[in-house]
């Protein structure tokens, strides 16, 4: 298990050096990228991500690619897309972003945020790296509201279909009682998520830091993945059990 710093997400870099909200602003969506990246993301985004139907989706095709550090042909770009450090990510060939979905390369660095080809991103769909890559296989399904968060780097293999509102998170916090109000804990990681080829998440998964799912998995609706799960295997939630009564039996003629 490995300590995170602070310095490495972008609070510590928002609010510790000081500088204008302008450049706080700069550093959230394009990090050290010039003004010129800035504009240029501000403007592409903000005069086309609102444009519905196929004049939307051939202006967004034509323009968004260039902010992009690479893209392959035939990507859909939806409307009202959150793209935050552009430079950092790269798409592949027919991959489908639909509308409202955020990518956020942040704290991936040059190259480490990574979509392969032909993958669908789903409605209202979070990937996000906070620290460490983003790696997404070819043919990958990302369900609506899948939220996928790198913090020590996320791994989903080729043919893997991720179910809606699914959570793929790492970091660990520990709490520190004598550390200073304002960050009373430290982040730590044991290592990336890491999803292999050709598995199966129901929805709901939640996958916890530094877990591998092996290849051609099922993991049923609702589970909560807290250690490896080998390959081949079906992993489903604990079944549901009575725990007891509400109202005495002999009290229950009363309540007619």
């Amino acid at each position: 298990m490995s300590e995170l710093q602070e310095s490495q997400f972008i609070r510590e870099k928002l609010h510790s050096g000081g500088g204008s909200a302008f450049a706080r602003y700069r550093e959230l969506l394009v990090g050290d990228g010039s003004i010129f990246a800035l504009l240029k993301l501000e403007i592409i985004t903000g005069l086309l991500g609102w444009i519905p139907g196929a004049p939307g989706l051939v202006l967004r095709k034509l323009f968004y690619p260039s902010l992009f550090a690479k893209t392959g042909g035939g990507i859909v770009f939806g409307r009202q897309l959150v793209i935050r450090n552009p430079q950092n990510i790269t798409l592949g060939r027919g991959v489908t972003i639909d509308d409202y979905a955020l990518l956020d390369g942040r704290g991936a660095g040059p190259g480490g945020f990574v979509v392969g080809d032909r993958v669908f991103i789903g409605r209202y769909a979070i990937l996000h790296s906070k620290v460490g890559e983003v790696t997404v296989g070819d043919d990958v399904n990302i369900g609506t509201g899948t939220v996928v968060v790198a913090q020590g780097g996320v791994k989903i293999g080729n043919a893997t279909q991720i179910a809606g509102n699914c959570k793929l998170a790492g970091g660990l916090f520990q709490f520190d009682a004598g550390a200073p109000k304002d960050r009373p804990f430290t982040r730590y990681t044991k290592g990336p998520v890491v999803i292999e080829d050709r598995c199966f998440l129901g929805g709901g998964v939640h996958v916890t830091d530094g877990i591998t799912i092996g290849r051609c998995s099922m993991i049923g609706t609702g589970s909560v993945v807290m250690s490896d799960v080998p390959a081949f295997s079906i992993h489903m939630p604990r079944p549901g059990m009575i725990m007891g009564t509400t109202v005495p039996e002999d009290a229950r003629e009363d309540l007619h």
